[in-house]
């Protein structure tokens, strides 16, 4: 019986992992699209942002760093 389980488990495993993978590519590649690959068109303005340094008297307590992360 345990060989038995460790059989379906193993099949299962197999089985599983190539499909997910092909509907988690399958979502990226549609919401890039969707959203007209945005993270490449604003990659620089992303990047420069958080880099950016506080400005002196700006109310909030989180940097655009703490922000990214």
């Amino acid at each position: 019986m345990q060989q038995l389980t460790s059989w379906v488990e193993y099949v299962a495993e197999w089985m599983y992992w190539p499909f997910a993978i092909c509907i988690l590519f399958a979502a990226a590649l549609f919401f890039s699209i969707r959203s007209g690959f945005v993270q490449v068109r604003r990659f620089r303005e992303a990047f420069r942002s958080m880099l950016a340094t506080q400005q002196a008297g700006a109310g909030g307590a989180v940097s655009p760093f703490q922000a990214f992360m």
